[in-house]
């Protein structure tokens, strides 16, 4: 558990070199990257020494908490770098079909409607685009209110109420392409009343109002306490219920909490695509609700 701790700093350092790495060369990102593998390096090796006159057993119990940790470091700074890749869009020849992809998000508990946009040159697989020069994207109108790469959608937007969404995407001065999306197409679900509490130590089975889960449907569960949270993600056709579990395990502690349930569903068509290169549609509604842990 102590080296398991002590990673978390050396996680954020690497997240840290790697976001003002992508402000460079991928020469930088590299010697970023190894400058932090190669401190993680030698804090291994001091923890090598401590661990000298320990018992076989916990030699070996280190040996793999150790292995998993260099994988769990290797598989963050490659999800980061991979974050990072895009090109601008005067880089693209005007013919290049671009990939949308769109993720609109109804929070009936803030009553607030949040609405996503990235870009990718010719499919789902192609490299995301940072929309320059002619290039843009307009949320009724207005354009986004948040702009990062760090995340799947580069473009955020968030307004008051449960509202329609107009979004166009205009490729250069001569090409636009408009979607809409409304409330009414968002998946249906909420807690039951009698959902007020969550067992500590024992299995918690939570059961949604709404209809169990169809094709290309998903459900991310969220429970924070304090600065404590945890998060899980599950799909499948004909599910109904949730199974929460080991909550004293990740230092959960008895008295108050929120938990938040948002139900996904994704459809891979959209209304005014780019020629051939089509986009994907997500609609989710979200619920929030405060609990206690018994």
């Amino acid at each position: 558990m102590k080296l398991l701790k002590a990673i978390y700093p050396l996680l954020a350092l690497i997240f840290v070199l790697t976001m003002v790495s992508c402000k460079h060369n991928n020469s930088l990102r590299l010697k970023s990257s190894s400058f932090a593998f190669k401190s993680y390096s030698g804090i291994n090796k001091s923890l090598r020494k401590k661990s000298i006159m320990r018992t076989t057993f916990r030699r070996r119990r280190t040996a793999r908490l150790r292995k998993a940790t260099y994988q769990l470091l290797a598989l963050f700074t490659a999800l980061t770098m991979t974050n990072c890749e895009s090109i601008d869009s005067s880089e693209l020849d005007p013919g290049t079909p671009v990939f949308q992809d769109y993720y609109i998000i109804y929070n009936k508990t803030k009553n607030t409607t949040e609405a996503r946009a990235t870009f990718k040159r010719i499919d789902d697989k192609g490299v995301r685009i940072v929309l320059g020069k002619n290039s843009n994207v307009k949320f009724n109108n207005v354009k986004e209110d948040h702009f990062s790469t760090l995340f799947d959608h580069f473009y955020t937007w968030e307004r008051h109420g449960l509202i329609d969404v107009e979004i166009v995407y205009n490729k250069d001065s001569k090409q636009s392409f408009a979607n809409t999306f409304e409330p009414q197409y968002a998946p249906e679900i909420n807690f039951k009343d009698d959902f007020t509490t969550l067992s500590l130590k024992s299995k918690n089975m939570l059961e949604w109002n709404g209809t169990s889960l169809k094709e290309n449907d998903e459900i991310q569960v969220q429970i924070t306490q304090g600065d404590n949270s945890i998060s899980f993600l599950t799909g499948g056709k004909e599910i109904s219920t949730l199974e929460i579990n080991h909550l004293q395990a990740s230092d959960f502690k008895k008295g108050k909490a929120k938990i938040s349930l948002l139900r996904k569903h994704t459809t891979n068509t959209i209304t005014d695509a780019d020629k051939t290169a089509g986009g994907r549609i997500s609609y989710a509604t979200e619920v929030i609700k405060e609990i206690v842990i018994i």
